[in-house]
């Protein structure tokens, strides 16, 4: 397991602690919470990405962080994977499983290109992203996905963009996710 530093933690969550959502930003106050679940999975020794899934009302439906690595090595559950089983295990048989029109999802990191393909089936409506990925961020790229796949993630449908939120969230969402991605990256290319 990577483990992070304490000081490099509690300086993480201290700078957390001191941030106020911005009015001027409408992502901040979902931001810092998917930035918190980030900081939570740095803690357990995973990867540091959270998510929050916003029902159409605005309130969160669910909220998670990357288990990927902690408490066993299962490489599908990123933060946005996590999230949307969560949703859908809660809604079995539910009308909130026959559309996501509606939904917003935030991501404290630009979706890989797996959470990506499984946001546009999932057919979240909204995607917002903190901090931008351009080593293995898929948004940026979506230019380049197959034709399919480029039909279904364009509005009206689907929106992929990045947040609106004040640059000391964009950059503390960066900060907690390089915190570890490169030791837990070289353990991936150990196994």
């Amino acid at each position: 397991t990577v483990m992070v530093h304490a000081d490099v933690l509690a300086g993480l969550w201290t700078r957390l602690k001191s941030i106020e959502p911005d009015p001027a930003c409408p992502d901040d106050k979902h931001a810092v919470v998917a930035v918190e679940e980030a900081l939570k999975g740095v803690e357990e020794g995973n990867y540091g990405v959270g998510a929050v899934l916003l029902d159409p009302s605005g309130e969160i439906a669910v909220q998670a962080h990357n288990h990927s690595v902690v408490p066993r090595f299962c490489s599908d559950l990123h933060a946005e994977m996590w999230v949307l089983n969560e949703h859908e295990a809660r809604n079995t048989g539910s009308p909130a499983l026959k559309s996501m029109r509606g939904y917003t999802l935030i991501s404290s990191v630009e979706p890989c290109v797996m959470c990506m393909a499984r946001l546009i089936i999932s057919g979240c409506e909204h995607v917002a992203y903190v901090a931008d990925d351009e080593q293995a961020g898929m948004v940026h790229l979506s230019n380049q996905l197959p034709p399919i796949w480029r039909t279904l993630c364009v509005p009206p449908r689907q929106t992929f963009r990045r947040a609106t939120c004040s640059p000391a969230i964009r950059e503390l969402a960066m900060d907690v996710f390089l915190s570890n991605v490169h030791e837990i990256d070289e353990s991936l290319r150990q196994r």
